[in-house]
């Protein structure tokens, strides 16, 4: 159901050195299915898997990329032309200035999705999480119990599905739009996001950038503050990738608006930009409301004004 919307201007938002447009609105009621969004649209239509599978038949060995500690790993299973593939992933990113370091892989990423493609055929009752994990290089199954975790375990072998190369484990049950600390997609503002290592923090609002869609949200809840460091956030928390920062200006030097005598850095914004990873997608215009002062639980409207 496509709720009314009383519309307001668009406005100009200057921060992170970035230009920013978001979209405004009176009160309105949560939808029930995703918003449109057409920033995100084409991307959407490829995902991060679809991309490191293009990659993986261009470059046998291809096991997958992530940002960390400000630079990029680059995963594969051969090392026979690691240069060119390094070349490859910096200039598709236009992340030319990131260091690369490369890591061996026990599988490509091809392998590990025609696996996990299997298992999502055969669509197992049980399972609440099913991804591949270029991290862990290894396909990821989220079970509810110990109990569903010996019997995907052993349906692995009836699949003639590596048990080797995949992860089995118990995560708790999510449930989406109750409380800011839940599952939301798409993304609004004002819920919980957590970077990768720890450190929970909120999303600010979703913003439109030359880099792409996003949100806005602290740069003390990164890795670094005040300077990129790449650093990979989820939504709630562990185990749900959404994006990665891609904009945390440096702070300013000492001076008149930074006195030395302060012992500390200065900047004119808590600001880092956190670009949204393909597929996933911003509740423009939103803010999650709440019950009340202090409350976490939402109720059944979202605002943003």
């Amino acid at each position: 159901m496509t709720p009314d919307r009383a519309r307001c201007g668009r406005s100009l938002l200057a921060v992170l050195g970035l230009g920013v447009t978001f979209a405004c609105s009176d009160d309105y009621r949560a939808p029930t299915s995703p918003v449109p969004n057409l920033a995100v649209q084409n991307a959407a239509q490829m995902t991060i898997d679809d991309h490191f599978i293009e990659i993986g038949e261009r470059w046998p060995g291809f096991a997958g990329y992530y940002y960390e500690d400000g630079g990029i790993v680059l995963r594969t299973t051969d090392r026979g032309d690691v240069a060119s593939l390094a070349t490859l992933v910096r200039t598709e990113l236009g992340k030319e200035e990131f260091g690369i370091s490369i890591r061996d892989a026990d599988y490509d990423f091809r392998e590990l999705a025609g696996w996990r493609d299997q298992l999502r055929e055969a669509a197992r009752a049980g399972m609440r999480e099913l991804d591949v994990d270029e991290v862990l290089n290894r396909v990821r199954i989220g079970v509810p119990d110990e109990d569903t975790r010996s019997e995907i375990l052993e349906w692995l072998t009836v699949l003639n599905v590596p048990k080797a190369a995949v992860v089995v484990h118990v995560v708790p049950p999510q449930v989406s739009l109750i409380g800011l600390r839940d599952v939301h997609r798409p993304v609004p503002g004002g819920v919980q996001v957590q970077r990768t290592g720890g450190g929970s923090c909120t999303v600010m609002v979703n913003a439109n950038t030359p880099a792409g869609p996003g949100f806005i949200t602290n740069s003390h809840c990164t890795q670094t503050l005040f300077g990129p460091d790449g650093i990979e956030f989820h939504q709630p928390a562990a185990w749900n990738p959404i994006g990665f920062e891609v904009a945390d200006p440096l702070p300013i030097p000492f001076g008149l608006f930074c006195p030395a005598s302060l012992g500390l850095p200065c900047r004119f914004s808590d600001a880092a930009f956190i670009s949204y990873d393909f597929g996933v997608q911003g509740y423009f215009g939103a803010i999650a409301r709440t019950t009340g002062l202090g409350s976490r639980r939402l109720t059944t409207r979202i605002h943003a004004s």
